[in-house]
This record gives structure tokens, sequence and C-alpha cells, in this order.
């Protein structure tokens, strides 16, 4: 609720719909997201968006995002580091 979907299929728009949350004030962690690869997106030192690879075959096959700013705050990434 209150979230956007958005879906995106194929290297080239997957690619254009990641580089939306790169930036100069943003910051991108490796982390372990439910355990598997994945990445945090951090602004002045907050977490504000977790993004999980469903990863087949060695490609990334999709992203699994995490921008709504409630459930972000409430997830633990104490195991992130940068």
């Amino acid at each position: 609720p209150g979230a956007a979907a958005v879906r995106a299929e194929g290297a080239s728009p997957v690619a254009e719909e990641a580089r939306g949350y790169a930036g100069p004030e943003r910051e991108v962690r490796a982390a372990a997201v439910n355990g598997a690869a994945g990445a945090v997106v951090f602004v002045a030192g907050r977490a504000t968006a977790t993004m999980g690879f469903v990863v087949r075959g060695g490609r990334i096959a999709a992203i699994d995002v995490l921008a709504d700013p409630a459930r972000v705050a409430r997830t633990d990434v104490s195991g992130v580091v940068g």
C-alpha cells in the first residue's frame, strides 16, 4: 500500500531502472538481503532502499526493491558494512 510497483524486463530496461537509485548523494553497499545477494542504498548515512537480487544461471534475473520509508526504517541494516 502506498508504494508504486515497477516492472522492467530485459537487460537494458532493468539497468536503466537501477540507475535511478544511483547518484552522488547516495552510497550503495553490498549486503545479504533475505539470505541472498543484494544491496542497501544509503543517503546521509540512513538506509533508504534495499535491493534483493534473484540470480539464475549466474545472471541477475530480477531485482526486488523495497523503498517504502516506513518499512525500510524497520529493516535491520546493522550488519551492512561500507
